[in-house]
């Protein structure tokens, strides 16, 4: 039987690998200044360990988190904590793990749904 490629075989032709971290603790509109500066539509919200290596993923905060919020007549929203409307429940994968392992992982999170 075959090995099955590694995620970072699949991700070695992406040209574009910084991952953007932000505080529980910044406002939406850090985020939205960060998201808007780097082109990008989400952010990885870490707690507020003191070292940077001590950092623990609580969330991610999405263009799409900010425009539901907006949508239920929250507009007063810019000075929030990212915390209050980010998404929880971050699964991740490694760039170490297998491509199969990762494919059982994401049909077993879509079965939730």
């Amino acid at each position: 039987m075959p090995r099955s490629k590694k995620i970072k075989h699949y991700l070695a032709g992406q040209r574009y690998w910084e991952v953007f971290v932000l505080s529980k603790d910044d406002t939406v509109v850090r985020a939205c200044e960060l998201m808007e500066k780097n082109r990008i539509g989400a952010l990885i919200i870490v707690d507020t360990k003191k070292n940077q290596s001590d950092h623990h993923v609580v969330g991610i905060i999405t263009e799409r988190d900010i425009v539901k919020t907006i949508s239920h007549h929250q507009l007063d929203i810019e000075n929030k904590p990212v915390e209050e409307i980010m998404s929880r429940n971050v699964v991740s994968a490694s760039p170490e793990d297998s491509a199969e392992k990762e494919i059982k992982l994401m049909m077993t999170v879509l079965s939730f749904f």
